[in-house]
């Protein structure tokens, strides 16, 4: 899959107004009617990383929900399915109004990943109290500042192959039983999840897919296969079953027999010197130029993985020290050339 193009979430000032015709307004003890105004800055989305010059990609706008809690006339509001029509709608007959909060696409303040569609409708959210210093009293109207934020990065793996350079296959049979990622978090403040086999892993769709193919053919398996997760360094695993080995090599069968694993060591991505200090950080990339983290907001496009026999181990962490060329591009929701390396 390739994306390009531009990511900036370009609503600027959407307006949403509450309006009051009680005498009193209780919040701050401010009198007379009353409106509630939410502008949603884009300053995080739009640079996430400075003044960076990294390809962008659009967010896609599935769904905006605007919540008001007050003491009179609170209520949610939507979903709209434009900024436009979320720009018109207006809340009537509110008092005492407590907080404001903006959810993008189901966006919450805390999810579980199986509540993110995966793709580009990116979830987001924002929430802000209502105060008394949000009030102007020329225009009898609280203005509050939202900033929505991304709850995850966005993975996409593609052109998946046999890399059969070195040599005959080690292989007299192997099936390629899918992918997933390992080490995710289920929840946003959840610790990862670790899964032990295909079998496990499978019954979780949001973070596998499965192939069922004859892995001597080659591929490549095109994909793309995609994956939004919770920021951190999730493993991706390619399993497969049915391993035979021809006569002049010795396979160790594992807890399942036939089992095999090939896993990520490190994502590298190989022109980070390129990119400023403040753009690797932003990328979660260390000095070494491999990233340490996915960040929420990130497009990560990894094309072309190449996978020699060596990388095949019968444990869920594969075998270690292979390394694997792979293009990488990321975007905020930004392009960077790399390497990953298999266990």
């Amino acid at each position: 899959m390739k994306l390009s193009k531009s990511l900036f979430l370009a609503f600027a000032g959407l307006g949403l107004f509450a309006c009051s015709n009680e005498d009193v307004v209780e919040n701050g003890g401010i009198q007379g009617d009353a409106s509630v105004r939410v502008h949603i800055s884009t300053d995080a989305l739009a640079s996430r990383v400075g003044e960076s010059t990294l390809e962008t990609e659009d967010v896609e706008i599935q769904e905006i929900t605007l919540t008001l809690t007050a003491s009179v006339g609170g209520k949610e509001a939507g979903p709209f399915t434009s900024i436009e029509e979320a720009n018109e709608f207006v809340f009537k007959g509110v008092r005492g109004p407590q907080k404001l909060a903006v959810s993008i696409n189901d966006g919450k303040a805390t999810m579980t990943l199986d509540a993110v569609q995966t793709g580009l409708a990116a979830p987001m959210f924002a929430e802000e109290n209502i105060t008394a210093e949000d009030y102007d009293e020329a225009s009898k109207t609280y203005t509050v500042a939202l900033n929505p934020e991304h709850k995850t990065a966005y993975l996409n793996f593609s052109n998946i192959s046999h890399d059969d350079s070195e040599g005959a296959c080690w292989f007299q049979t192997i099936t390629f039983d899918g992918l997933f990622m390992n080490g995710v978090k289920l929840s946003e403040d959840a610790v990862s999840t670790t899964y032990n086999s295909w079998a496990e892993a499978s019954a979780n769709t949001s973070i596998s897919d499965a192939i069922g193919a004859d892995w001597k053919t080659g591929g490549p398996w095109a994909g793309p296969y995609s994956y939004n997760v919770f920021p951190g360094k999730p493993i991706l695993t390619l399993c497969y079953s049915n391993i035979t080995v021809t006569p002049d090599r010795v396979w160790v069968d594992g807890p399942i027999k036939g089992a095999g694993y090939a896993t990520v060591k490190d994502y590298i991505v190989s022109n980070a010197a390129d990119l400023t200090a403040e753009e690797q950080a932003g990328l979660g990339i260390n000095d070494e130029g491999k990233i340490t983290e996915f960040k929420a907001g990130y497009v990560y496009n990894f094309d072309g993985l190449k996978v020699p026999d060596k990388a095949i181990g019968n444990t869920i962490i594969g075998a270690e020290d292979v390394n694997v060329v792979a293009e990488v591009s990321i975007k905020p929701w930004k392009l960077v050339d790399g390497t990953v390396t298999w266990n």
